[in-house]
């Protein structure tokens, strides 16, 4: 009984290692340049076909046994695709930089950079219903694909791309090579990417600016916050982010620093609600301001007589007086960029000076 199970088991794998390999055979065209492109073509093919299998080996035969053919290279980074396209993203970013570093100066260096960016994006779990929230877990996909991206734009001077607002990216499927269309994408694609990039792990930090608000640590919050406008200076346009910013200011007894911050919220975005509510949010800040000093100056004078006694006793000791602790709101200085001045539109033709 158990041979016979051996033997349907061994037949199941040879029918499964058949189906697999069906379709693979060499092609022979009239010469090494059209066997190589034939073969290509083919695995091109199944490529598009989803028989991943059989792809990777003529994939593969072109490469190796027609590595002088003006498809060994293409055919080197299909095989990458190959791997992306299973889910095999270790592989695919390996086989990806190493087409990089083997042939720098390829005209699909710029797409397989691009495909690394995707092949960690695609890692990044979805927020399922069983799983903890982005804030709470680890970032490490999400920073590598933010970084690869960045890397893409630099690579394609991306700050000269101009699209329109109506844009729509092209499906890519397979490098083109400098096909001007199939760069824009890319660029506007990983432009789109890098935004939710930097969206995730912002809202870890702002997570845990929170939770130092909640449990009444509000220098905590003030780090994370001031850490995120340094390393992100785009999201100074989040006016949400700003407020809560000054919050921690405010919280935190950085008087100035949180004056600063609502001048130049209204300064910024004049035409915001936030703009309209920020003479309120002086007064508020005002008013906490004279509470904090009155509440100072009180705990001082009931402290006085045992400062006077401790010290007293220091020098007596010969000690140096204690030197009072910096004031953490001696400046104004905020970690956001000055405020864009406000382009007025041209005059029309013919419009009186």
């Amino acid at each position: 009984m158990a041979m016979r199970w051996i033997l349907i088991g061994l037949a199941a794998w040879a029918a499964f290692a058949a189906a697999g390999c069906a379709g693979f055979e060499e092609l022979v065209g009239k010469d090494y340049p059209d066997s190589a492109e034939l073969n290509y073509n083919e695995g091109l093919k199944f490529l598009d076909d989803e028989n991943y299998e059989v792809a990777e080996k003529y994939f593969s035969l072109v490469k190796t046994k027609y590595s002088y053919s003006l498809y060994a290279k293409m055919a080197e980074l299909l095989l990458a695709d190959t791997q992306l396209r299973q889910d095999l993203f270790a592989d695919a970013i390996n086989s990806y930089k190493t087409f990089q570093q083997n042939h720098p100066t390829h005209a699909c260096v710029a797409y397989a950079q691009y495909r690394i960016g995707e092949s960690y994006f695609e890692q990044i779990a979805e927020d399922w219903w069983f799983m903890p929230p982005a804030h709470e877990r680890d970032q490490d996909l999400t920073e590598k694909a933010l970084s690869e991206f960045r890397r893409l734009l630099a690579m394609e001077q991306a700050d000269g791309y101009w699209f329109e607002p109506d844009f729509k990216p092209i499906e890519i499927e397979h490098c083109e090579g400098r096909n001007h269309a199939q760069l824009r994408s890319m660029v506007f694609t990983a432009k789109e990417k890098i935004r939710l990039c930097v969206r995730r792990l912002v809202d870890r930090e702002v997570y845990a600016a929170s939770f130092y608000l909640k449990n009444d640590k509000p220098a905590g919050a003030v780090g994370r916050l001031e850490g995120v406008f340094e390393r992100y200076p785009e999201l100074a346009e989040d006016l949400e982010l700003v407020s809560l910013l000054a919050r921690a200011y405010t919280e935190a007894h950085m008087f100035k620093r949180a004056r600063a911050t609502w001048n130049w919220a209204a300064a910024a975005q004049p035409e915001s609600a936030l703009a309209r509510d920020v003479p309120d949010k002086l007064a508020d800040l005002d008013e906490a301001e004279a509470d904090w000093k009155a509440d100072q100056a009180e705990e001082a004078e009931d402290n006085r007589e045992l400062r006077e006694r401790e010290a007293k006793i220091r020098e007596e000791q010969g000690l140096l007086p204690v030197d009072p602790d910096p004031d953490p709101d001696a400046d104004a200085v905020i970690p956001l960029p000055p405020p864009k001045p406000k382009v007025q539109p041209a005059p029309s033709a013919g419009a009186a000076p």
